[in-house]
Order: structure tokens, then sequence, then C-alpha cells
């Protein structure tokens, strides 16, 4: 992570030739990427995690310090954490970066269980079982359109599949089952291999009363990016966590940029790394959180022409909310120059 709880944000933008008067907690002033007259479309303000963070609210972008100096001064991502004085971090990728492995798919009869599981589930939400999980997805923003095309299904009940049915080797200590817990099913396919499934869970526990995860990945899949079969050549990329926000993007501006999902570890392997190096621009759109800043500086190092592009706030799943933010949201992010 790094660590810029230390940083003087306002400082750093007085600086940068902007004027900033206090209002509440925060401070405001007028933006300079768009040139804007208003003395209060720049927002500068505490993080709940700690540390500032920076809001246009013309739809200029936001950021972390690190964003800002990258934007003003025109810097890379390492000449901008030293422009700060920021180590970069180095205990999870050490330098020179390893080598990246290749991916190989899922077992066949492993993807036969994940692609019935996935099917089932899909009729499911579609039926009265799944009424309440159709009415979760649409009150986030998600059109029935995209949430047919993303095959999205609800598994109504915590079951359990013997890891033998699934292709599965068993350790005499290791679990003997893999679990599905209650919960809206998110397949991630690549042609026509599955290669992930996903549930999202609503709170609830565990037989022996411990809670399920928010997200819950089915045992046994492989280890592949969601998104990879919309690349286009000379289309621009976005990068993010989760599938919801990839979803909210490529509903609202899928015309505009491919957003693909790595999760904050995943996809880091020999043939996504080619298919992605090969946009014109990828945005890093990760949550600006620990969890964020691990992907960010891995893919900054790995791929060419990336530029950081966080949410205005939280991220593109919760701007979905706000009509038309995640557009302009977009827009920006790859008008920028």
């Amino acid at each position: 992570m790094l660590d810029q709880t230390h940083i003087d944000l306002p400082a750093v933008i007085e600086r940068s030739g902007v004027d900033l008067h206090r209002e509440g907690k925060g401070y405001r002033g007028a933006c300079p990427f768009h040139g804007g007259k208003s003395n209060t479309s720049l927002s500068i303000f505490e993080k709940t995690a700690g540390g500032w963070g920076w809001s246009c609210f013309a739809g200029c972008g936001s950021g972390d310090a690190v964003a800002w100096v990258m934007r003003r001064e025109g810097l890379a991502f390492q000449d901008a954490c030293e422009f700060l004085r920021l180590d970069l971090p180095t205990t999870h990728e050490p330098r020179p970066l390893r080598p990246p492995e290749d991916a190989p798919e899922p077992s066949d009869v492993w993807q036969a269980v994940a692609r019935d599981v996935a099917e089932r589930s899909e009729r499911v939400l579609w039926a009265s079982t799944g009424t309440k999980a159709l009415a979760y997805l649409r009150s986030r923003g998600l059109t029935d359109d995209t949430i047919r095309g993303a095959h999205l299904g609800y598994n109504p009940t915590d079951r359990w599949i013997p890891r033998a049915e699934m292709g599965l080797d068993m350790d005499d200590d290791g679990p003997r089952t893999v679990s599905l817990p209650r919960g809206i099913t998110i397949p991630w396919t690549v042609g026509t291999a599955i290669w992930k499934v996903f549930l999202r869970t609503p709170e609830h526990s565990r037989p022996d009363g411990t809670r399920w995860p928010k997200y819950h990945q089915i045992s046994g899949g492989g280890n592949a990016p969601w998104g990879v079969d919309a690349i286009v050549s000379g289309k621009p990329l976005m990068l993010v966590e989760g599938t919801f926000d990839a979803l909210a993007v490529a509903q609202e501006a899928g015309d505009l940029i491919t957003p693909i999902v790595t999760g904050t570890t995943g996809a880091r392997r020999v043939r996504w790394i080619a298919r992605l190096a090969s946009a014109p621009l990828v945005l890093l759109s990760y949550d600006a959180d620990v969890g964020g800043d691990q992907p960010t500086v891995y893919w900054g190092k790995v791929l060419p022409n990336t530029r950081i592009w966080r949410a205005y706030y939280d991220d593109p799943a919760a701007m979905l909310s706000t009509p038309g933010m995640v557009r302009a949201w977009v827009d920006s992010g790859i008008s920028f120059q």
C-alpha cells in the first residue's frame, strides 16, 4: 500500500498554483483542468480511511495525491511517487518482476458442473424464486439487458457439492465438498470456457455460525479476467476490481471503453497480459484503498499507456446511482491529455 496519510494534499495543490479556501472540514477551489471560473468546482476532502482526496464536480477526475501530481505535473506514476517522496511498495512485487506464468483452463469436469450451476441459477433469477434477487440487481441501476448479457443468476439455497464430482483432488485433512452459498451467481467466461463462478451473498451464516464472505468463489476455477472477449483493437480498456463495477461501465459507456475485471491480484498471466498490452490506453480504476493500491502499482509497471483514473466516489458501481456520472467519468478519462 502507498501510505499517503502524511501528505498535506491541500498544500500540494496550492503549491501547484490553485487558490483554495476552507469549506467545512475540507477545501474548495477552481479546478485547473477544465479552466473553470467557479471557485467551488474542485473539492479537497478528508477520506474516512485517512489522508486526503480530491474531486472535480465538472467531471475532470478525482483521486489521491499521486493522481493529482501525475495530472498536474504531467508525470508518470513512479515519477509522481518520487515527486511526493513516496516509497513504492516492494514486499509484494519484487524487482525485477517475476515472469508471469501460463493460465491453464479448469478441467472439463469442473467446467461442466460450474456451467450447470450458472445456467440453473440464471433460470431461477427470472422465475418467482428469484424475484428479490432480481429486484436487488435492478436497485443497483443495472438494466435487464445488462443482467441477461452477463448471465447473472440466483442460487436460492446453501448447498455443497462433493469435490470428486467437480474433478478436484482431496487432501486427507482438506474439505470434502465445494460450498455454494445462497446468492447471486456471476460466471466468468472466456470464449466457450467457464473459468470462475462468484456468488454475491446476502448477510447470512454458515451452519457452524460463521458468516459467509460478501463474495465467494467456487473452488477449482482458473485465473482469468472477466471481459477479455470484448477487447477490440484500438479501443481503450479500463481495469477494475469487481464485476458490478465493470457492468456499470459497460452499460453506461461500453461504446467508449471496454471494462476488464482482474480483482486485486488476478489475471497476471502471459496470455492475458499480451491481450491487455495491445490497448492504446488502459485506465487503472481500482478502489482507492489497500486492496486497490497493489494492482494499480503492478499493472502500471507491466502495461504501457496506463493512467490512474479513480472513481469520483467509492467505485463505478456506486456512481451508477447518479444518472450520467459513469459516462462523464469515462469520457474524461479517455479524453484527458
